[in-house]
């Protein structure tokens, strides 16, 4: 699959010189996509109330790895279910000052394939 790549901030990343679309193929779509996922809030799209994630229970929990780790792999699960096997944490912080959770997930496929994420989630 493709799609549109965007920047840190969840803007469109245009090329530098020709300020076309760029684009994110494969491995790189799948790290983007979970990344707009664990970014997206609990209901901040009414018109899709099955995406989002509740920031303030990642917050409260923040200081119990395991349950944190539950919350995160049930939900990446829950959306991509014929992809994702389950999502570990490597390691964590919380940036209290930028409302800004620093994660390092290991994500599984189902395909056999893993990875490891260096993600923020900003609430």
């Amino acid at each position: 699959m493709k799609d549109l790549a965007l920047d840190s901030d969840g803007d469109l990343k245009l090329g530098s010189t020709t300020e076309d679309f760029n684009f994110k193929t494969d491995l790189e779509e799948l790290k983007q996509k979970i990344w707009l996922l664990l970014n997206t809030n609990e209901e901040e799209l009414d018109w899709n109330t099955d995406i989002g994630i509740s920031f303030l229970d990642l917050l409260v929990n923040f200081d119990d790895q395991e349950n944190l780790e539950k919350i995160i792999n049930d939900y990446l699960v829950k959306q991509l279910p014929d992809i994702i096997d389950n999502a570990t944490i490597i390691s964590s912080k919380n940036d209290k000052q930028k409302r800004n959770l620093i994660l390092n997930l290991q994500v599984n496929l189902k395909s056999g394939v893993n990875f490891n994420l260096d993600t923020n989630v900003r609430g």
